[in-house]
């Protein structure tokens, strides 16, 4: 076991005891101490994916924009600190991206991209549609490019794990199911009502989701 292994290990292990922290917290509905735990986890991935990994990163740099993202979702009914921390989980997201491409070193064929544009415009013209009409205008164009984000780097991710044959990278795809998930979660709290430990189910998905999208990335450099 070289120091990689053991580093990745003991980073799990805080990122776990600080994942339960929180959700202890968000399961009782102690706003006061959730809040105060909940950007921890992502910070130790961050650190962890830094010390293992410094020479990756995009994989760090889209861990640490996660956990900026959740420092500012602290104040998440601010629209200012809204903005700011989608904004940020948008360039996490492609710093992801940019991590999944290097690792599997895999280049996709010109008519993918062209069905990804066609699906673009599709999916957000139906979601910008279906979003709430009391929402701002730049509100919802951002809501409709951010989900539609997500979407695309699940349906990417699966391409890419079956084109490359690596099933760790299938870790990914879990994750951004998680994730999508953890919105919706989170965007029906915010904008139609909040419901009995929401902050539990929102946080939970969304710190496995991290979790896996992380490892994902990390585990097949670790095995090579």
């Amino acid at each position: 076991m070289n120091y990689q292994d053991i580093i990745l290990i003991i980073g799990l292990c805080l990122f776990i005891v600080m994942m339960d922290v929180e959700g202890v917290f968000g399961f009782i509905e102690n706003e006061k101490y959730r809040k105060l735990f909940k950007v921890f986890p992502t910070l130790i991935l961050g650190i962890t994916s830094i010390i293992i990994f410094p020479n990756q990163p995009f994989i760090y740099l889209g861990v640490l924009c996660g956990f900026l993202g959740d420092l500012l979702l602290i104040w998440e009914k601010k629209k200012v600190c809204f903005l700011l921390g989608g904004t940020l989980f948008f360039v996490g997201h492609v710093f992801y991206l940019l991590s999944l491409f290097s690792i599997a070193k895999v280049a996709l064929a010109w008519w993918y991209y062209l069905i990804l544009a066609l699906a673009f415009v599709v999916f957000f013209i139906l979601f910008f549609i279906l979003l709430r009409k009391d929402m701002k205008t730049v509100e919802r164009v951002c809501g409709s490019v951010y989900v539609y984000i997500l979407v695309f780097l699940l349906v990417t991710s699966i391409v890419i794990t079956i084109k490359v044959n690596e099933p760790l990278l299938c870790l990914m795809s879990i994750g951004y199911g998680l994730f999508i998930t953890s919105d919706l979660c989170l965007g029906y709290k915010l904008f139609i009502k909040e419901y009995k430990r929401d902050d539990f189910y929102i946080m939970m998905t969304y710190l496995l989701a991290q979790a896996l999208i992380v490892l994902g990335q990390i585990l097949p450099l670790l095995i090579k």
